[in-house]
């Protein structure tokens, strides 16, 4: 049965190719298409999907561009014993179940996401979902296979290249971990999460020098930019025109982080500590950026070495505040937790 659902699947696979849009950004999509019936002028007129990435590594669904509406279902479905018209509001109430159960009851969450992929195999948002809930609940093969179907829907988007890599590392495939992450890389030159877990795969194994030329690599998406200034004279003089390179203002602390990561690994916690003290998580408007979030929990060991109870416990309850990182996946939120009142304890 299995055999023929597969087959199924990349029949479909390779019969629908359409476009999504995700944070802005157009990917090129195998989508499930339910108007076959109409013409071929009337299917192109159909919007593309709009799906948002959020906070928490979830998909949400924003509507479709020239409906300005939610992904609703031309052929409704049900789910216990409820009709479903509405798809895109339906995975963003999972979402919402997901969000608001921090303490891992995600079951109903899990149960809705499941239904959307039975009702609709390549509905992107519910397969990327899914693997995320399948990841948080540690069940790393199947999340692996959602990732895998997420990956084949949409093959240019990079976040499922990402997380195949690190669901790899954790079944011990450590090969198929980094030609997953090389592959975001590709995907993504822009963005560092790949670089950068790619040198902490390399740096773990000892491989210093391999782990140094990524977090160099992932810092040169933070090279200063060039911003043209032009000049205007007075006639018969010409214009003047010239360029000067400034500070990026989307860097991002990532490789700093990294860099210290690699120092606290190599025992080296006072450097590491001056490291992520030098931090900022801001941009040059005093904006938060995104950063790797296991950056508290580290930066408070690297304040406990050097007895910082203090700043230990502050950045202790700060990475207890992103229940949803897959830091949580390498150390228990109880065990953050009981660090954090240790380390509050101490006058």
């Amino acid at each position: 049965m299995l055999y023929f659902q597969l087959l199924f699947l990349l029949f479909t696979v390779s019969l629908f190719s359409q476009s999504i849009v995700i944070d802005d950004l157009k990917y090129k999509a195998n989508l499930w298409d339910k108007e076959e019936e109409k013409e071929e002028r009337q299917r192109q007129e159909i919007a593309r999907e709009i799906f948002i990435r959020n906070e928490n590594d979830l998909i949400e669904c924003k509507g479709r561009i020239k409906r300005g509406e939610n992904s609703k279902s031309l052929v409704p479905f049900s789910y216990k014993n409820k009709s479903i018209e509405d798809i895109g509001e339906f995975n963003n109430e999972a979402v919402g179940l997901l969000e608001r159960n921090e303490t891992g009851d995600w079951s109903e969450a899990g149960s809705m996401l499941n239904a959307m992929i039975s009702f609709d195999p390549l509905f992107f948002p519910a397969r990327y979902n899914y693997g995320r809930f399948l990841y948080m609940q540690k069940n790393f093969k199947e999340a692996g296979y959602e990732f895998i179907q997420a990956k084949n829907i949409t093959p240019s988007y990079y976040r499922s290249y990402l997380h195949l890599g690190q669901i790899y590392i954790y079944l011990g495939k450590k090969q198929n971990a980094e030609k997953y992450w090389k592959q975001a890389v590709l995907l993504n030159p822009v963005n560092d999460e790949a670089n950068l877990a790619l040198a902490e795969m390399y740096w773990k194994e000892g491989l210093i020098t391999r782990a140094k030329e990524k977090i160099k690599e992932a810092d040169k998406a933070n090279d200063p930019i060039e911003e043209t200034i032009i000049r205007r004279q007075a006639p018969p003089f010409p214009v003047l025109d010239f360029t000067r390179a400034v500070e990026n203002p989307n860097a991002s602390p990532n490789p700093k982080i990294a860099e210290a990561l690699m120092n606290f690994h190599q025992e080296k916690y006072a450097l590491a500590y001056k490291i992520f003290k030098s931090i900022d998580t801001t941009n040059l408007n005093k904006e938060k950026i995104p950063y790797l979030k296991k950056m508290h929990y580290y930066f408070a060991e690297s304040a406990i070495k050097i007895l910082d109870q203090k700043t230990a416990a502050v950045h202790y309850a700060e990475m207890l505040k992103y229940q949803f990182d897959p830091f949580f996946q390498e150390i228990a939120a109880s065990t953050v937790e009981r660090k954090k009142n240790l380390a509050s304890s101490v006058k």
